[in-house]
């Protein structure tokens, strides 16, 4: 009878560990994802309303940023004479 107490008990040790060792991996791989996503990005003006906004996400028109399209049109209808 002992034995079979050992047994329960060795199978409830290894049960155990093996649950710690994923919670730790699943843990570990979480926080290697997330510290690759959250990598800054430069925010520029609007030339027009002054809002900022992500690179990725202005409108380019050579010397300046915008907002939008209607700004763009706007922004470099006032440069040129």
């Amino acid at each position: 009878m002992t034995k079979f107490w050992l047994l329960v008990i060795a199978v409830i040790v290894i049960f155990l560990v093996m649950r710690l060792a994923r919670n730790r991996r699943v843990k570990r791989q979480a926080s290697e994802t997330t510290g690759k996503a959250a990598a800054p990005e430069e925010m520029v003006p609007c030339e027009v309303c002054g809002i900022h906004l992500p690179r990725s996400e202005a409108h380019n028109g050579g010397h300046a940023y915008f907002c939008s399209e209607e700004h763009l049109h706007c922004g470099i209808g006032k440069r040129q004479p």
